[in-house]
């Protein structure tokens, strides 16, 4: 027992440091005795454990567009965060930068993500988007 909560507190560490040396706005929980969403969301991910409800009661989080995700790539920095709900708001994502480096032709910024699906399953993953001389940006085949 000792040894799963000092791995949720590791975790919730994580999330803390994440948020802390972001650049990005992500919002904190509202009010003493509340839960932070994304310490939650990444310990349900982490687990791939449902959504139980989580995106549904995470209402202030941006909804994600196409503008916003590439504004994220352009600003990105190790440690940038963000979070956002996905238009139909039946998903709730949050992203953290782990590394930017040189492409052969651009930047190229790799993350993890954390996110759930109402009524479906939590999921971690990671992916890298390089700029591309023409100026779009493309996700990099792992």
């Amino acid at each position: 027992m000792k040894a799963m909560k000092a791995s949720s507190r590791a975790r919730r560490a994580l999330a803390a440091a994440a948020l802390a040396g972001s650049a990005s706005v992500v919002p904190a929980a509202h009010g003493q005795g509340m839960r932070d969403p994304v310490a939650d969301l990444i310990l349900k991910a982490d687990a791939r454990a449902r959504d139980d409800g989580l995106c549904a009661t995470i209402t202030d989080w941006p909804s994600g567009t196409g503008e916003s995700y590439v504004d994220f790539l352009r600003n990105a920095a190790i440690g940038y965060a963000k979070v956002n709900r996905f238009r139909n708001d039946a998903q709730c994502q949050f992203d953290r930068v782990t590394d930017v480096y040189n492409g052969p032709t651009g930047k190229c910024v790799r993350y993890i993500w954390w996110a759930c699906a109402s009524g479906g399953t939590c999921a971690r993953g990671e992916d890298t988007e390089c700029l591309q001389a023409d100026g779009s940006w493309q996700r990099q085949a792992k």
